[in-house]
């Protein structure tokens, strides 16, 4: 059976992840500030939504890239 990730793993997993992440999509958007927020902000509400219906990916902050990616490609 799949087990959701608990509140601490998605907390620990978000502050290893979160400045990475962030810059990551600060450089794909051209330093745009709300914007590298925005899209970091909604990557992680996705991740957590399918984290607790699918369980963790292999490599969170890939997981997340890819998102952050697929969102700015839609801006």
């Amino acid at each position: 059976m799949l087990q959701s990730p608990t509140e601490a793993e998605i907390t620990a997993i978000y502050r290893e992840t979160v400045v990475a992440l962030y810059g990551f999509v600060s450089r794909r958007c051209g330093g745009e500030r709300a914007l590298a927020e925005d899209v970091t902000q909604e990557a992680w509400l996705r991740a957590v939504r399918e984290w607790r219906r699918t369980g963790l990916p292999a490599v969170p902050l890939a997981w997340l890239m890819t998102v952050a990616r697929n969102l700015l490609f839609n801006q």
